[in-house]
Order: structure tokens, then sequence, then C-alpha cells
């Protein structure tokens, strides 16, 4: 396992306890939490993804969040995201939105992702957590973060035997 530079680490360790503190702070008295303004920032997202608009999509952004890609090291940065996402973005991506969490100025929406097939890619579905804050009257992505979840052909294959790796639908 190769180490994380230290400032990565605190970077992560911090994104880590901003979805945390967003999910456990209580709102000011009077404050309403703003999970539709939460929501219209993944409707940006999927929006810009799937016109390949990369300064929309990069724009979303905090100056200082991180983004962590699956396979993949952490980017910091909104100018590095701005470039990771100028690598390469595929069309035809939906989002559906599962749980949305707020206080007045964070917010944490998780959900399922799925992408279409191309010519070049086979299809791609998974879940995702977006970590959100305020500023200045709008929300800016602070944390983000996607993995697949494997098809239900390959999870029967004897490399996703790990029952860990099942999708199970909790009930509230």
């Amino acid at each position: 396992m190769t180490a994380l530079p230290s400032g990565a680490l605190r970077s992560t360790a911090l994104a880590a306890l901003l979805l945390v503190a967003a999910c456990r702070a209580p709102a000011p008295a009077g404050a309403r939490p703003d999970t539709e303004g939460l929501e219209q920032v993944v409707a940006r997202y999927e929006a810009a993804t799937n016109a390949q608009d990369i300064e929309s999509l990069a724009a979303l952004y905090a100056p200082d969040a991180v983004l962590l890609p699956p396979d993949g090291g952490l980017v910091e940065g909104q100018a590095a995201i701005r470039a990771f996402w100028a690598d390469g973005m595929e069309p035809g991506l939906s989002f559906e939105v599962v749980r949305v969490f707020a206080t007045a100025d964070r917010g944490v929406v998780v959900g399922r992702f799925h992408l279409a097939p191309t010519d070049e890619a086979p299809a791609d579905s998974g879940k995702y957590m977006l970590g959100l804050r305020r500023e200045a009257g709008r929300w800016l992505v602070e944390a983000d973060i996607w993995n697949a979840t494997p098809s239900d052909e390959e999870q029967q294959q004897e490399e996703h035997a790990d029952p860990r790796t099942r999708v199970i639908a909790i009930e509230n």
C-alpha cells in the first residue's frame, strides 16, 4: 500500500470530517436545510457532463475541493479537477438521488449513477456521494466520490463472490 502525502491525507481526513459534520450538525434556529438546492447541483452536474461542458462542471466545485475517483489517486483543487474531467467525460450519465442530508451551510447527497454504453465503452453503474458547502449563497461540491457496482451477471462470477459487494437495499 502506498502512503498518501501528508497534505493529501489531511485533505482526505478533512473531507471525511466535513461529511460527518454535515450529517450531524444541527441547523441554526430558523434556518431550513436547502435540500432542493443540493439536488439542483446534482442536476447541473449531470447536464454539464452530458453536454461535455468541462467549464460548467468544474465551476460546481469549490476551489479546495477533492475528487476521489475509483481506482485512482486523490485529485485536489478545482484546477486539477478541471484537468481530470478534460481528460475524458462520457455522455449518457444519469443520477438518482437516494438521500440528501443538509444543514444551513453543509450538505451530503448520496445516490446511484448510470452511464449509458457507447461505441467505446460498456454501460456502467454504481453509487456516488457528494459533500457540499454553501458559499456566498451557492452550493459548491467540496468532496466527490463514486465507484461502480458490479452488475447482476458480474456478481454471479467468482471474482465478485465477496458478499460485501452485493447491493442490498435497506428500507427505512
